[in-house]
């Protein structure tokens, strides 16, 4: 293949046996995570978010408190206490079990990589020592960093495949991501930087590779495709339309997602009795967070 051509136009790299691998290696990354996992005394900053998930587990009640971060460890623990005893080992199940998932996302980059290069990373996933260590902490930091992770790997994958579905399911990961902890922002922020450096050099080998157009008819040849790709995407409708439609899908599920976490319970439960309740809810979950 040469270097002009877009990953969208390539086959897949990686094969079967590599996906097996990986699920291989999630099961590792599994028992990595759950041996001994509640062997160790709570930390105080576990501790300190504890004590707010016993009282929403025992009350039913919750509001969004920044001090503690994101929702998401909150509802799961709370959750998770109705079948299981409280412990410190099912305070920190959560964490262990999305993490333990992280290999698998490799298999979203497949387009890329090679069947070695994706069982190293699903390895580098798997057993890194800080991403171990933290992986076992009833806290969010891991959390944010892994739907994150997950976000760029199935952005990667919609741009690859050219499809929406992967889109929806990277505005679903990154809700979740902010629904952990609020530096998510800065994953977005390096996202974009990432994305505006590699469109730049794609704009220099443009404007100083042989046989290469320049960097104003690159852009030019750039947005002709993005118009070819929608007008094929929408089908009979117009383009705009099948445009607004699916922007309004990706804003759709990011919020609602962000209203799922945040809402207070249990108001939440009765938003849809009355358009003033929902408002209400709609609120305190996008607007006072």
């Amino acid at each position: 293949m040469s270097r002009g051509d877009h990953p969208s136009s390539r086959g897949d790299r990686a094969g079967r046996r590599a996906l097996r691998a990986l699920v291989g290696l999630s099961v590792l990354s599994l028992a990595l995570r759950l041996a001994g996992l509640g062997s160790r005394v709570f930390h105080w900053d576990e501790g300190r978010v504890g004590y707010w998930i016993l009282r929403y587990h025992e009350t039913g009640q919750f509001h969004y408190r920044p001090i503690i971060h994101g929702p998401f460890v909150q509802h799961a623990d709370a959750l998770l206490f109705h079948v299981v005893p409280v412990t410190d080992f099912w305070a920190r199940f959560p964490v262990a079990v999305v993490t333990a998932a992280l290999p698998l996302s490799a298999w979203l980059l497949r387009r890329h990589l090679d069947d070695r290069e994706i069982v190293a990373l699903g390895l580098l996933l798997t057993v890194q020592p800080l991403l171990l260590y933290y992986s076992r902490f009833m806290r969010s930091d891991m959390l944010v960093g892994a739907f994150a992770f997950a976000a760029f790997a199935l952005l990667v994958r919609a741009a690859d495949t050219r499809r929406l579905g992967p889109a929806v399911a990277a505005s679903a990961a990154l809700a979740l991501g902010f629904a952990s902890k609020e530096n998510a922002i800065l994953y977005v922020a390096c996202f974009g930087g990432a994305a505006a450096v590699c469109y730049d050099h794609r704009l220099v080998r443009a404007a100083t590779g042989g046989g290469e157009p320049g960097a104003t008819a690159r852009v030019r040849a750039d947005f002709a495709a993005v118009r070819d790709w929608l007008d094929r995407r929408s089908g009979a409708l117009p383009a705009v339309i099948w445009l607004g439609g699916a922007l309004a899908a990706l804003a759709g599920t990011f919020l609602a997602v962000t209203v799922l976490m945040y809402a207070p319970r249990p108001e939440i439960w009765g938003a849809l009795s009355g358009v003033g309740n929902l408002l209400d809810v709609l609120d305190a979950a996008l607007v006072e967070t």
